[in-house]
């Protein structure tokens, strides 16, 4: 992670529901940064949300 740091970062989400037919998608661009304090650490992965996509992911 060392090489992004304060690099343009982007992350991607989407949904779509077959049953609604309707979907959406949200992207957010900012810098990347290191997070050293724990209680922002810990805030962090409590927001994380589970994986769409199956498979392993390192």
């Amino acid at each position: 992670m060392k090489s992004a740091w304060r690099q343009a970062a982007t992350i991607e989400a989407d949904e779509i529901d077959d049953l609604m037919n309707s979907g959406w998608s949200v992207q957010v661009v900012g810098r990347a940064r290191h997070v050293y304090d724990q209680a922002e650490v810990s805030d962090v992965f409590e927001r994380l949300s589970d994986p769409w996509a199956p498979g392993t992911r390192p």
